[in-house]
């Protein structure tokens, strides 16, 4: 049983969690769940299964607030609670992440990108009394029609006092711009707040010192002194703290404008103030981005290579937390101490950035955007007892670290790849491969970016669209090729590579941009622009049997087409980067492009923009085409469809879904059944709508991220046997790739729940009868 807790939070213990196995449609009944059973291996690791980004201690007990759905095993949206054996929920929970948290001695204040806590509407701040939540009339306001947009993000407590920064204009009905004075009964604007750069400014950090409150940010003024990026509260009035500035260079004197330049973190330790922001001078003197103030004037605090997001006190030393690899001379990775005018590391090892930083008593707790920390399984948050990192909660998991895109099979393993650097407590640099036991490391395939899909020779259709240089994963022979956004320096590869099972190589030195591959077992098909010399670009689809490459006929038609394969059929649609090129016939008198769907939201990485090296235009309209080898063949054109998300082919049968402009550009499903085209279901809702179809059997898989089909509520992916739909449990995330072998389906995306049981961003689907 959890530890008794402190007096204003006994309540946050007794709430219950739901979980629902089968999601209810308006008049729809019950969704019927498919036969089968998932694989129970695959269980995240202990902590958060979302980035983390502010903590507080509470006596024994640890309050954290992010941007997750689960602590442990427990359902905790965007804020938990640990008591040093196990996570509990908090309060109800909030329907958007956390930025930045506050004790006040008898309650929480909270603040972020959210409108309900614990279902009362609230407006991007909250409090806790301890048994119920209040929005203190906040109402943050920013600028119409402007990116201008209401957001607290730093709050500070001092003298029965809240103060409140971030960018807004209002709050409470006052005027008072990005910072502002909660009483705990009213607001009260400071002076008219900032203001800077030729409108609003923005306060990043506040801070006090037990008597003012300084602010840093983005302004040049606050109320009515002139103040660059730094500025104190006097409790009456604003004064003048410090001059931040980047000053430009040239012909090797300052130039006397100053550019855009900021002041991001600041914190007291031993009674010094503490700086890091984006300048190069302060009052004057050539300081970079971390100075600190030695009670007369500003000096440097040690120069950094990276970020800071975090600091606090700790044993008399100043603990800086962020994105970095040197500070003050000294290597550190991400995590740093400062005593007695010495940096020290803290001996961390990882891949992942840390955003806030906690110390209690003699330990320190960093929260961030992290799967592994010096060989510790730990979901985004970490403890370090002064000697060893540990993780807040028990077991390893077995799960992938980030967002699956795309998987293949060779009929014995399966191949994973994606924006993720961990799988189990292995680091594995974007791809992985299962053995049907467990994950192994395919060396470091890249350098400089992120995998982004895959695909293995003779299996069929494999991988989400999310980005240009959206890769896959093939077989000849023995060997798999891996394409996305990387570099290989080393053996000359970008973007395209070769796995033998011992070490990585280029493809015949050939580089580019890739939208799409597949293969048919003996020939790999790239779709997208490849460099095959410096004069030598070839745009379209392209084919490599080992040896040589050939060019597809009628590959460039759709400029750089979605690919799949059944047999030897190469099959090629209108896809999401077909829309670079002019699109022909989506309606009568509209020729233009329709919007792309939303990505889902943080902590989604966001994929990287290419600029495809040519361009080609479309010489005939269709959606679809096929190669066989000798012959090109269209299948004309779908209504309504502006391009295409997912494609597969079984027979004489295709299967396309494609972004529709029939119904507001959610997903529909089409069947060429060897004479037309025909619709097969409709809408399906959701930011990405369907991303991977497999076709085994009689029966459809469909993955995406959607909520909807044919009006009954299922989510992530579905099972379509030609009479009904069936769901197969995934309902928190979205599936992005998926590929069948045997009685198996492997399910690689963003999630964490499939069927009510833990399983991260992977799954296997067994099925039954």
């Amino acid at each position: 049983m959890p530890r008794s807790l402190p007096q204003c939070f006994q309540v946050i213990a007794k709430g219950s969690v739901i979980v629902i196995l089968f999601l209810i449609g308006a008049g729809s009944g019950m969704v019927e769940s498919a036969k089968g059973s998932w694989d129970s291996r695959f269980t995240l690791p202990p902590g958060l299964d979302g980035p983390a980004a502010a903590v507080v201690s509470v006596g024994n007990f640890l309050l954290v607030g992010g941007a997750f759905e689960h602590a442990g095993n427990v359902e905790a949206h965007n804020l938990a609670l640990w008591d040093g054996r196990a996570w509990m929920p908090f309060g109800g929970g909030l329907n958007g992440p956390v930025a930045s948290m506050v004790l006040d001695g008898t309650g929480l204040y909270v603040a972020g990108n959210f409108t309900k806590a614990g279902g009362v509407s609230v407006q991007g701040i909250a409090r806790w009394n301890g048994m119920t939540w209040d929005g203190l009339n906040a109402n943050p306001q920013g600028v119409l029609n402007t990116n201008f947009l209401p957001q607290i993000t730093s709050l500070f407590f001092q003298g029965g006092n809240l103060y409140v920064a971030g960018g807004f204009v209002k709050i409470g009905g006052i005027s008072s711009t990005s910072i502002a004075r909660w009483d705990g009964r009213a607001w009260h604007s400071m002076e008219g707040g900032v203001s800077g750069y030729g409108g609003n400014g923005s306060v990043l950090a506040i801070v006090g010192d037990g008597r003012n409150i300084y602010a840093g940010g983005q302004f040049t003024q606050a109320g009515s002194v002139q103040a660059n990026n730094l500025a104190r509260w006097n409790g009456q009035h604003w004064e003048r703290a410090g001059d931040f500035a980047t000053k430009l260079m040239g012909g090797g004197q300052p130039q006397p404008q100053i550019i855009l330049n900021d002041v991001e973190r600041l914190a007291f330790c031993q009674g010094t103030l503490y700086a890091f922001g984006q300048f190069n001078q302060v009052d004057g003197n050539a300081i970079t981005n971390f100075a600190k103030w030695n009670g007369t004037k500003w000096q440097s605090a040690g120069t950094i290579d990276g970020t800071v997001n975090g600091m606090d006190e700790y044993m008399g030393g100043l603990l800086v937390a962020g994105s970095f690899h040197h500070i003050g001379g000294v290597t550190a990775t991400n995590v740093a101490w400062l005593r007695q005018g010495k940096w020290s590391s803290l001996g961390v090892n990882t891949a992942g950035s840390f955003y806030g930083v906690k110390a209690v008593g003699n330990r320190v707790y960093l929260a961030g955007y992290f799967d592994l920390v010096s060989g510790v399984s730990a979901g985004n948050i970490v403890q370090y007892d002064g000697a060893k990192y540990s993780a807040l909660g028990a077991g390893t998991g077995n799960s992938i670290g980030g967002m699956v895109q795309s998987l293949a099979s060779d009929g014995t393993n399966v191949f994973a790849a994606g924006n993720f650097d961990v799988a189990l407590t292995l680091p594995v640099s974007g791809v992985a491969k299962w053995d049907g036991t467990r994950w192994s490391s395919l060396g470091k395939p890249f350098y400089n970016g992120n995998v982004y899909g895959a695909t293995w020779f003779g299996y069929g259709y494999a991988g989400a669209m999310f980005a240009f240089n959206s890769p896959q994963v093939a077989m000849v022979g023995s060997k798999l090729y891996l394409s996305g956004q990387f570099e290989m320096p080393d053996v000359g590869a970008t973007n395209l590579a070769c796995w033998d099972d011992r070490e990585w190589s280029s493809v015949d030195g050939v580089t580019g941009d890739v939208a799409s591959m597949v293969s048919d077992g003996k020939k790999l098909y790239v779709s997208g622009t490849l460099s095959f010399s410096s004069s030598d670009f070839r745009s379209g689809v392209n084919a490599w049997d080992g040896t040589n490459w050939t060019v597809v006929p009628g590959g460039s038609d759709l400029g750089w087409p979605l690919l799949a394969v059944d047999g030897t059929n190469l099959y090629m649609a209108k896809g999401r980067f077909s829309r670079t090129l002019p699109v022909i016939g989506i309606g009568p008198g509209n020729p233009s492009t329709p919007p792309i769907p939303p990505i889902p939201p943080t902590p989604l990485p966001p994929p990287p923009t290419i600029t495809p090296r040519l361009s080609v235009t479309p010489l005939k309209v269709y959606t679809v085409a096929k190669w066989d080898g000798q012959t090109f063949t269209d299948f004309g054109e779908i209504p309504g469809i502006a391009y295409v998300n997912a494609l597969a082919a079984q027979g004489n049968t295709i299967y396309v879904a494609g972004y529709s402009t029939n119904y507001n550009g959610t997903s529909e499903l089409f069947r060429w059944d060897g004479n037309a085209w025909e619709q097969v279901a409709v809408p399906f809702e959701g930011r990405y709508s369907i991303e991977s179809i497999v076709l085994k059997g009689q029966k459809i898989y469909l993955g995406g991220y959607f909520t909807t089909a044919n009006g009954i509520l299922v989510e992530g992916l579905k099972e379509w046997d030609g009479f009904s739909w069936k769901n197969l449990g995934i309902s928190d995330g979205f599936v992005g790739a998926m590929v069948a072998s045997g009685n198996k389906l492997f399910v690689g995306g963003k999630f964490s729940t499939v069927a009510g049981t833990r399983s991260g961003n992977f799954g296997i689907w067994t099925e039954g009868r």
